[in-house]
């Protein structure tokens, strides 16, 4: 490690089991830093704004009988690159060793009027608002530095000190989200402090911190996370990835899997990557908590197929698997305190075939960004079958989507004589399917082959092309058959995008249908045939009936004053309605303006331009509320 003395500017390395008490500069970072090369030259060095502060923690630690200083932007030589990673890996514990943190907040002045009243509870209230702003709350880098040294003070642009960790300990809490108790706790031991805290809350301490380059806000966090890794600038996102395998190396806390639960909706796209994106997946995870694995061969790991994941599955909404849960350990301690018996359920989503045509693997699965985690039954964990499923890798350069753009091809506009022979991509199953791929890349949603009853005509196969279609890469296809063997003549393009989270989209109708008679209190009254007319039973009425309740927050209400004017279903679907926020300027019911079709001409098959119109449904939707629990 290389100190800068205190009182002669010069430099000295240190062993790690010999070094000397040192203070140690936290600061931001600004246009004008004085760099190793530049501390070679007092005349360079002198000239810089950056050496005023510089100047100030040397002069701050000759008070306190402090010899040595170490200050990132002087004590690295950045154009090593092993010296700058060796830096980075060992920084944490460098902060964590030092006798003193100063913590310079250069945008932060303390009025003047409070300059001999700091150390008043008071005051420090009243600083607060102004604090909030400071850059140095917002910056990757200095979570560490918060975190790590054992005594941190704060210093304001004129150098006046104004508290430490400790008397700011609840103020601080506020604004970076950080418990006050771990903040408390990591004066004492910074590692046990660490260790007590879940991966998911980690992350969501830098949710909202920035870094200068995307590599560094995984880098940054390196010591939070007790992580060596290579440093590989220009991977970009790749590296959050990096870290993200290395923790769990490191660790089984199944709340690495959380990301996305309590996130915007709005933030995330229909389907993802089996790991985050960024720590900012984990905004909504600062009060989560890991419980441990309810059994001993609960795990999850990388391999080459992808995430794999050997834990608790709820299955069983559609018959087909398509769409499941998977259980995690974890629950926020204002649940846990509240004693709710609760684990959080993620869900995964089946993806067929690429749009190549490539198929996966039974057991592939993608996070359904578009379904945010909900809560299930603790006792769950105990009961339901383990199941191995794998999360694989997120396509090259793959923009995933929004799945909320619905249209069908109705057979009463097609050309007349002609019917539907079939589709590409290639029919999976009779019920549905699912196709990704780059939106770059994607040229249409669609193919339809296009034959006609007379064998004197062409036949065509129509390429179904929509701008505002080709955002959309994530396709649920349903084929009807007709009498015709091997005819699809209709096909339906659809998704569900609400954070509203009900069983399963399938069940939405079933869900309008018994609402009206759940929220009257009369779902007791029910009989059994009726339950078997309407292919449910009583377990998923009591679903139902805690949605809705989740819905209305527990509130009792009077049913005829809710479902005044109610006749029909559609009647109740309008009280029920989410905040409507369209994806783009379609709503309701309309027709769309002919499209031209490019065709594929294969052998024996005329390529030609065809009209075809096609109706298009836009209804994307918000749910006022953020969860929703069933079991």
């Amino acid at each position: 490690m290389r100190l800068l003395n205190s009182k002669t500017y010069e430099f000295r390395e240190f062993l790690s089991d010999d070094l000397p008490h040192y203070a140690i500069l936290s600061h931001t970072w600004g246009d004008d830093e004085v760099s190793y090369p530049d501390m070679m030259s007092p005349a360079l060095r002198d000239g810089k704004l950056g050496w005023k502060k510089i100047e100030l923690c040397c002069r701050q630690a000759r008070e306190e009988d402090l010899d040595y200083v170490w200050v990132d932007t002087c004590c690295i030589d950045k154009s090593s690159s092993t010296e700058l990673q060796e830096a980075i890996n060992s920084m944490f514990r460098w902060y964590e060793k030092s006798t003193e943190c100063y913590v310079f907040v250069v945008d932060f002045e303390i009025p003047k009027r409070l300059v001999g009243s700091l150390n008043r509870s008071s005051t420090r209230t009243e600083l607060f608002p102004a604090l909030c702003g400071a850059r140095w709350f917002s910056r990757g880098w200095t979570l560490q530095e918060l975190i790590a040294p054992e005594s941190v003070r704060f210093f304001d642009a004129e150098w006046r000190e104004f508290g430490d960790k400790i008397s700011h300990s609840r103020q601080i809490a506020s604004i970076t989200g950080i418990r006050e108790s771990v903040l408390l706790d990591s004066v004492v031991d910074v590692r046990h402090a660490m260790d007590a805290v879940c991966v998911a809350q980690k992350m969501s301490w830098a949710a909202n911190r920035v870094t200068t380059r995307v590599e560094d806000m995984a880098y940054c966090l390196l010591g939070i996370f007790d992580i060596n890794m290579p440093l590989l600038y220009g991977e970009g996102p790749k590296a959050f990835q990096r870290l993200q395998e290395e923790i769990m190396k490191m660790s089984t806390d199944q709340s690495l899997l959380a990301w996305g639960f309590g996130c915007e909706v709005s933030c995330l796209d229909g389907v993802s990557p089996a790991l985050a994106q960024s720590p900012s997946d984990f905004a909504g995870c600062s009060d989560l908590d890991f419980k441990g694995s309810a059994e001993p061969d609960d795990s999850f790991s990388m391999v080459q197929r992808g995430l794999c994941l050997k834990l608790p599955v709820v299955s069983g909404f559609d018959g087909e698997d398509q769409l499941i849960y998977c259980l995690l350990n974890c629950i926020t301690s204002e649940m846990e305190n509240l004693k709710e018996d609760k684990v959080l359920a993620v869900p995964l989503f089946h993806i067929s075939t690429t749009k190549y045509g490539v198929r996966f693997h039974p057991d592939d699965y993608y996070r359904l960004s578009l379904r945010i985690p909900l809560w299930v039954g603790k006792e769950q964990l105990g009961v339901l079958p383990r199941r191995e499923v794998y999360l694989p890798r997120c396509f090259r350069h793959e923009h995933t989507t929004h799945t909320r753009l619905h249209f069908e091809i109705s057979t009463a506009d097609l050309p007349q004589g002609y019917f539907i022979r079939g589709v590409y991509p290639p029919e999976i199953s009779e019920n549905e399917y699912v196709t990704a791929g780059p939106a770059q890349t994607l040229p249409y949603d669609v193919c339809v082959h296009l034959s006609s009853h007379s064998p004197l005509d062409p036949d065509f196969i129509v390429a179904i092309n929509n701008k505002e279609a080709q955002k959309y890469t994530i396709r649920r296809i349903t084929h009807r058959r007709k009498s015709i063997p091997g005819l699809a003549s209709d096909v339906r393009v659809s998704g569900m995008r609400s954070r509203q989270v009900l069983a399963y989209p399938a069940l939405r109708n079933r869900v309008l249908t018994l609402a009206k008679e759940i929220l009257a209190e009369s779902s007791d009254e029910f009989e059994e045939q009726q339950l078997a007319d309407l292919v449910v039973d009583r377990d998923f009425c009591l679903r139902i009936k805690v949605l809705l309740r989740e819905k209305f927050h527990g509130y009792i209400i009077n049913p005829d004053v809710f479902f005044f004017g109610c006749i029909t279903v559609e009647d109740v679907l309008e009280k029920l309605r989410f905040v409507t926020r369209p994806s783009f300027a379609l709503e309701g019911k309309t027709r769309a303006e002919r499209t031209e079709v490019s065709l594929l001409a294969p052998r024996g098959v005329r390529a030609a331009v065809v009209g075809v119109s096609i109706r298009l449904k836009v209804d994307s939707v918000k749910a006022e509320e953020p969860t929703a629990t069933f079991g």
